[in-house]
């Protein structure tokens, strides 16, 4: 490997035109052989297997929005409500302003490599004071550093690039038209995701796919609704407005004048798709945890499960196109931008249980939850090795139900 990365560094030289220094030499020459450099090792790079693409181009894992075709169902994972029929649309923040900053469609971290263990995980502070000095180096009138790992927009060409045992943060610019980081807080890792499952639609229990076809339906005419809503707001012709009309009488028609049209009918569908179908396809026997409610759905889990090996697994249940966000750390988290799918969001969300210990809910056989309880559960399994966290994500469809992607997450 030594040998390859030698001659490789010549050849990066040569292709690069510019004198890049120590690890940046290095990192712009390993890309042409498969590997990064962390903490003075060579580690493989994420999408270097199976001809996955991490850069600009791919759907898989750099930062930008996500390539969904002419679809938009807003931020995953939230509920995120867009006014009424007839009313002004109040759009989602895009990828670039807002949570989500993976592309969410399409997504296959199955070559993904594990990352070498780091020992204890580095603190707040820590993080801080290295994504500073990235920031800095990004701003460096020579623009090698900032375009061997950024794209134009601020976004990473890949979220699993480190230095130093530190994930490069997403940027953005200020109103000077420097960069700076995206957050205000450091953000804690990324995601790791393996084990890519598709299931088609053959694969429904047949007793559901009628259900889940009406659910689909019921997603695809919101998301034409909102879709068309936006093109208008974005270009107001004649012709984008003949669209907001024609899509608002299907919606119309589809269920009534007097309904909403919000992201919970595409929320919906990823929850079903996992409720329905992945769930009993792919772990028979597990039963569903009901989960205490929070006012505004915010600060908990999309859904849990008790499988009968005795593992509990956390479910991400995702409409199509809907991606990972990101929010404020708390807990052990806390002072941190946490992401869905890591170690850190599921201690953040378990500290917010914690915090609402009263909390609770009454299951099918009468037997009452709380939060406490339910924590003292989740923090164990999570100290032991005993809990899972899984993503589901519905597949796009044109109003009809087409299958789910299931995902597992690195905690």
């Amino acid at each position: 490997m030594c040998c390859v990365v030698q001659a490789a560094c010549a050849r990066a030289f040569r292709e690069t035109g510019f004198a890049a220094h120590g690890r940046e030499l290095v990192v712009a020459a390993a890309k042409t052989v498969g590997v990064v450099a962390d903490v003075g090792r060579a580690v493989p790079v994420a999408g270097a297997r199976g001809g996955h693409n991490d850069g600009p181009s791919g759907a898989g894992n750099g930062d930008g929005p996500p390539n969904i075709g002419n679809h938009t169902d807003g931020l995953g994972g939230g509920h995120h409500e867009l006014p009424p029929v007839g009313g002004e649309t109040r759009l989602p923040e895009s990828p670039g302003a807002g949570g989500l900053d993976d592309a969410a469609h399409g997504t296959d971290d199955a070559a993904q490599p594990t990352h070498p263990s780091e020992g204890k995980r580095p603190t707040a502070e820590e993080i801080k004071a290295k994504q500073d000095e990235f920031v800095r180096r990004a701003n460096d009138p020579d623009k090698s550093w900032f375009d061997l790992y950024y794209r134009s927009d601020g976004h990473r060409h890949s979220i699993h690039t480190k230095i130093d045992g530190v994930e490069l943060p997403i940027l953005a610019k200020d109103s000077d038209g420097s960069w700076i980081s995206k957050h205000d807080l450091p953000s804690a890792p990324s995601e790791t995701k393996y084990g890519r499952d598709p299931l088609d639609r053959d694969s429904t229990p047949v007793d559901q796919i009628d259900h889940l076809d009406d659910v689909a339906k019921d997603r695809r005419v919101s998301v034409d609704l909102s879709n068309a809503e936006r093109a208008y707001k974005t270009t107001p012709t004649e012709q984008t407005l003949t669209e907001v009309q024609h899509t608002r009488q299907q919606f119309i028609d589809h269920f009534d004048d007097q309904t909403s049209n919000n992201s919970s009918y595409s929320e919906r569908l990823g929850e079903d798709a996992a409720r329905l179908h992945v769930i009993p396809e792919r772990f028979k026997g597990s039963v569903e945890q009901p989960l205490p409610k929070t006012p505004n759905g915010a600060n908990m889990f999309d859904q849990l499960y008790r499988r009968p090996d005795g593992k509990l697994m956390i479910v991400e249940a995702k409409a199509p196109g809907s991606g990972l966000i990101w929010r404020r750390g708390q807990g052990s988290a806390a002072d941190m931008m946490v992401k869905q799918g890591t170690r850190e969001y599921l201690e953040t969300i378990i500290a917010e249980m914690d915090a609402r210990p009263a909390l609770s809910v009454t299951d099918s056989t009468g037997k009452l939850w709380k939060n406490s309880d339910l924590v003292t559960e989740l923090e164990t399994a999570l100290k032991l090795g005993n809990l899972e966290y899984v993503m589901v994500r519905a597949t796009e469809n044109s109003g009809k139900y087409s299958g789910a992607v299931l995902e597992y997450f690195k905690i």
